[in-house]
């Protein structure tokens, strides 16, 4: 009796899981959106692929966001300009991006992170961990850059920095405590 009533429930939850399948599928087909008809865009740009992280804004107001195609980009806040594109080794960036109080702008490729000159988009360094790194890096206080990796490890890393960039939204969360406000001085 016991073989019989397992087999029925697996059965059950087949079902009822292939029907929550087809729906999700319907779910995951979004419309597109012509900017041109709302009022309400500033701007757009075209990232050739997917993203899948939070964009982060310098202090002179550029806007710094990773595309699954591979590239990260700097454009101006105001026009969606593209000031530079960094293509770095692997595919696809899933990370946000974190910029230094020095403008630095650190970001995360499959088991290396970057460290890139805002500016110009030139590397200034990198670090090999010894795992994939999918999550965001975070500015301390005292411009220590941290991170966790896919090799079970949390790296905190000196920087040139000292702290995240004066600006409104540096990183993802908008401050070190992801709060998505300012903290009280």
């Amino acid at each position: 009796m016991k073989p019989a009533f397992i087999a029925l429930l697996a059965l059950c939850f087949c079902i009822a899981g292939c029907g929550k399948r087809e729906q999700r599928d319907e779910q995951a087909k979004i419309p597109t959106v012509d900017p041109s008809k709302h009022k309400r865009f500033i701007w757009t740009f075209e990232t050739g692929d997917g993203v899948y992280s939070s964009p982060a804004v310098g202090a002179d107001g550029t806007v710094y966001v990773g595309s699954s195609a591979g590239k990260l980009y700097a454009l101006n806040g105001k026009t969606g300009a593209k000031k530079w594109e960094f293509k770095p080794s692997f595919l696809g960036i899933l990370s946000s991006t974190a910029i230094g109080f020095d403008g630095a702008v650190y970001f995360t490729e499959h088991q290396k992170i970057n460290a890139l000159d805002g500016k110009t988009g030139a590397k200034k360094w990198e670090f090999e961990t010894g795992g994939s790194m999918i999550s965001s890096p975070v500015i301390g206080a005292d411009g220590t850059l941290y991170i966790g990796s896919g090799d079970k490890k949390i790296y905190a890393i000196k920087t040139d920095s000292k702290g995240p960039a004066n600006s409104p939204w540096p990183m993802r969360g908008q401050n070190a405590q992801h709060t998505g406000r300012a903290p009280k001085k």
